[in-house]
């Protein structure tokens, strides 16, 4: 038996590879763009499905999947193999991400998520019988890009959760709660901004200055009160909603409401949650309105 401190499988650092130096705003256009190719394939009728696969991936991709689809290469087989078929059995199916990332990692670029592909269950997949009903296919997927396509993946399809919602159970009963487990209230698993200390000055008033020039003028922690303001503010609009303290909740979060703060996404997604919740549907839908605003 292997030793779990024995186990060294990720990428090895090669000494003689130039490291890339992503730039911050390429970043974030990789996460939007593939974002968008991946939404285009699985939310495609049938006559753009194969052109939008061909947007989507470079002509030598290769992709390590989930069994039984496992390892495939090329366009022509991406399509005949993984998408069509998946397609063919939930034909309304849509694309939801909870999760985006981006970065590099030597010289490579990379885009990430973690999403779910929701739909109903129409036509047989992988040999389980269909039922008619809704069904969320929890995928995870990371993507090497190159010349703006996908030239690497590794996908990840939670087959075995997706028996179990087909009506199935393949293995022993679990001892825990089995179902679709919420994203965080906050919304922010996809946010096509820079947050960290470094790049945190484009998150509030300062348009499209660049970081280096900002930097030169302001101190570290004063960008850093101003940025963390209203994400503080974020947490304590939270916090009084827990409490059901309506009227603290819209004193503090309405001024970002209010606002031109990258945060405002999220302040109006909290409101408009909570009166959900409360059953205050016209309230709540006035907040989601926001929005398409702005």
């Amino acid at each position: 038996m292997v030793k779990i401190e024995n186990f060294n499988t990720g990428p090895k650092v090669n000494p003689d590879v130039a490291n890339i130096n992503l730039d911050p705003f390429e970043n974030i256009k990789n996460k939007k763009k593939i974002k968008q190719l991946l939404k285009n394939i699985v939310e495609s009728d049938s006559k753009d499905l194969e052109k939008n696969i061909n947007n989507a991936y470079h002509p030598n991709a290769e992709l390590k999947c989930f069994h039984p689809v496992n390892n495939i290469s090329g366009i022509d087989k991406i399509y005949h193999k993984l998408w069509l078929p998946i397609k063919n059995s939930f034909t309304d199916l849509e694309r939801r991400d909870c999760l985006v990332l981006g970065g590099s990692f030597q010289d490579k670029v990379f885009v990430s998520t973690i999403s779910l592909l929701t739909g109903t269950y129409k036509n047989s997949w992988l040999g389980i019988p269909t039922n008619n009903k809704t069904i969320h296919l929890r995928m995870c997927e990371a993507h090497e890009i190159k010349d703006g396509k996908i030239i690497h993946s590794h996908i990840l399809l939670d087959v075995i959760d997706f028996i179990r919602q087909a009506g199935f159970w393949p293995i022993n009963k679990s001892n825990g709660a089995e179902g679709l487990w919420a994203n965080a209230i906050t919304g922010d698993g996809a946010i096509f901004e820079n947050i960290d200390k470094h790049h945190i000055i484009i998150l509030e008033d300062f348009g499209s200055l660049r970081y280096d020039k900002i930097l030169s003028k302001y101190s570290l922690k004063e960008l850093l009160s101003i940025a963390v303001k209203n994400l503080i503010l974020i947490k304590k609009g939270l916090f009084f909603s827990s409490l059901n303290d309506e009227q603290n909740m819209l004193k503090t979060l309405n001024p970002i409401v209010n606002s031109d703060s990258v945060w405002r996404p999220q302040a109006i997604k909290v409101l408009g949650n909570y009166f959900y919740n409360k059953g205050e549907k016209q309230k709540s839908n006035e907040y989601f309105n926001l929005l398409k605003t702005k």
